[in-house]
């Protein structure tokens, strides 16, 4: 479903990441002499066509799977397996179409927008009116805040359905059904924790205040990726609690059986 398209979103980031270290590498100590011709090579505009792929990617589909999960709760027979595989491969490439435009039309537009940075991005955290900052400007600060207004106003929703249907069904779909939701929690909060630091500095920037390149590098190299590599470990481990807590159960219950036969046979 829509968490395959997550991870593939988070792998993205990483192939920036491993683009960011060659060139790191190639370029260390001699890197003043280099600067305009790294960030005018393809190699950078490819780095950040990668980054801002990945990130609104993974914005978009953490929005999808968050309307998934509540259209689960709320009408659980409401489309059967084959169509609803169906309906989320078209949202999917849907979504991709949405992150791979977002990411093409600043390099039809604005030429030299991944070349602002020596990281190949272009978030708007600094003061300077370069070109392209209304495009960065509207895609990283107000259209991911809108979204992830969204995604919290839906996570509310799924928790108060959760807990509602707890009190009336205290089984173990029911629990599950909060196990899922604390999974899912887990990497909406690390998402969202990554990007409020990037929306209040650009913010700020916004507003003319003077924002240090240190911080600028800092957000964008540990910040930015930090939530694409979390969400692989918060899935996991989940997962594995989720399995275990199962296999403990069944054991418990296969032991209390097994206590019951032999009560019977010793009566």
């Amino acid at each position: 479903g829509f968490v395959l398209h997550l991870s593939v979103s988070d792998f993205l980031m990483g192939v920036y990441l491993f683009i960011i270290a060659i060139a790191d590498l190639e370029y260390r100590n001699i890197y003043g002499f280099k600067d305009s011709e790294w960030r005018h090579s393809t190699a950078c505009t490819i780095a950040g066509f990668l980054a801002t792929t990945s990130s609104e990617a993974s914005v978009i589909f953490i929005f999808f799977i968050t309307i998934e999960r509540y259209l689960a709760l709320k009408l659980p027979f409401s489309a059967g397996p084959v169509k609803k595989r169906r309906v989320i491969l078209f949202v999917s490439l849907v979504a991709w179409l949405v992150a791979i435009s977002f990411s093409v039309i600043p390099v039809l537009v604005y030429p030299d927008f991944y070349s602002r940075s020596t990281v190949c991005i272009s978030l708007p955290l600094t003061p300077e009116k370069t070109s392209g900052w209304e495009y960065s400007t509207f895609l990283y600060i107000g259209f991911n805040m809108l979204v992830f207004m969204a995604i919290l106003i839906g996570q509310l929703l799924i928790y108060i359905h959760v807990k509602q249907m707890g009190k009336k069904i205290n089984n173990d779909n029911s629990k599950r059904e909060m196990a899922v939701f604390k999974s899912l929690s887990y990497v909406v909060l690390s998402d969202t924790f990554c990007w409020i630091p990037i929306i209040i500095i650009g913010l700020l920037a916004s507003g003319g205040v003077d924002i240090s390149s240190d911080v600028y590098a800092w957000v964008i190299v540990l910040v930015l990726p930090i939530n694409s590599a979390l969400n692989p470990f918060i899935y996991t481990f989940s997962m594995i609690y989720r399995q275990k807590t199962r296999s403990q159960k069944s054991s418990n219950i296969t032991l209390m059986g097994g206590t019951t036969e032999n009560q019977e046979i010793r009566k």
